[in-house]
């Protein structure tokens, strides 16, 4: 068995946002396309490396503004459970897009 090194290692990340600016909230949804796909109106779920998933929160995090909006990005590490109902949300990309 190969040894996955913590930046191969992918892992889920659930990001959830509540934008009030119209503006920032299409420029949000722009940036997290780039990194995964929409499971609801403002949630989004990739499988990123880490690096990935970081540099994904610290571009969301510019987006926002800290006084009228909250951003959440949750990792769900190995163990992590997660059920689902309803419609398919997105395909999970074979490849990240990166940079």
């Amino acid at each position: 068995m190969a040894v996955l090194s913590q930046d191969a290692e992918r892992r889920r990340v659930l990001v959830i946002y509540d934008i009030a600016d119209d503006r920032r909230r299409r420029k949000m949804v722009k940036c997290l396309e780039r990194y995964g796909g929409r499971v609801q109106h403002s949630a989004f779920e990739a499988v990123l490396p880490q690096r990935a998933w970081e540099e994904m929160a610290a571009r969301a995090a510019t987006i926002i503004r800290e006084a009228e909006d909250s951003l959440r990005v949750y990792v769900l590490r190995n163990g992590s459970a997660m059920r689902t109902w309803g419609k398919e949300g997105w395909d999970e990309p074979e490849k990240v897009m990166l940079g």
